[in-house]
């Protein structure tokens, strides 16, 4: 389970639920004036809405929120739960998450998960790995030369990748420079680089947008492959033809 809110993903595996908690807390005092809630109102909605948040991360899904005004309100249920935007396919297996599912495409793990051979000595936190094998968090993985750092979600003994939702084209100078960066790290590392954009169910007209939008901010590096998630929920590579990209997007 993980909720994007613009491009920043909570989730447990990030370990940054208490920052979530923190901006939904700092979201309703901000919203007070506008909503016409009084002191008392703002402590119960503040209480009501981080209860709300714990049960979120129960849900086998990616929740995707344009900004916390519009979490705010789907924690105090404000909105209808059919109105939602669910980005991110249910989570299938026992635990799995799209990282996971993702990391299976290229025959590797999440970062966090195992380290590969050829990222030793380039990572930030390989200490981490010693007594169990597997990090709390994502490590940056840099170049030789350590000018450039990029935390990948997932890796393999031949491949390195990131995954997110399509709401990533909400800041695309951001994603730009990541994939710049993942483009520079995997060509110094002599391996090959991938970019995942999960889904929910359906896309509405506005998710194939972003998509559209990542592919060919994609497309400027060419040791970069896109991948997408299709119609029957099964991770794709992104088709450079406009008809059969259009199927897999439906």
């Amino acid at each position: 389970m993980a909720i994007f809110v613009g491009i920043t993903e909570y989730s447990p595996e990030k370990k940054n639920i208490q920052d979530l908690m923190k901006q939904v807390e700092n979201t309703i005092a901000q919203m007070a004036a506008k909503k016409g809630w009084n002191a008392t109102d703002v402590t119960e909605k503040t209480k009501s809405a981080k209860k709300s948040v714990g049960a979120r991360f129960k849900e086998k899904a990616v929740r995707q929120f344009d900004n916390y005004e519009k979490l705010v309100d789907a924690l105090l249920g404000e909105l209808n739960v059919d109105s939602l935007k669910k980005i991110g396919a249910d989570i299938r297996g026992h635990g799995s998450t799209q990282e996971e599912l993702a990391a299976k495409f290229i025959s590797g793990h999440t970062s966090r998960d195992r380290l590969v051979d050829w990222a030793r000595g380039h990572i930030s936190n390989e200490k981490a790995y010693e007594k169990t094998g597997k990090a709390s968090q994502d490590p940056t993985l840099y170049t030789k030369d350590k000018e450039v750092g990029l935390q990948p979600d997932i890796w393999s003994d031949k491949a390195v990748g990131v995954v997110g939702p399509p709401s990533k084209a909400n800041n695309l100078s951001r994603y730009n420079q990541i994939m710049g960066d993942l483009s520079r790290i995997a060509s110094d590392h002599k391996v090959a680089a991938y970019s995942f954009i999960h889904r929910g169910g359906k896309y509405e007209d506005e998710h194939r947008e972003n998509v559209v939008k990542l592919i060919d901010a994609t497309k400027k590096h060419a040791n970069i492959t896109m991948v997408i998630i299709n119609g029957n929920g099964d991770w794709v590579v992104a088709s450079n033809d406009a008809d059969t990209l259009k199927a897999q997007l439906k």
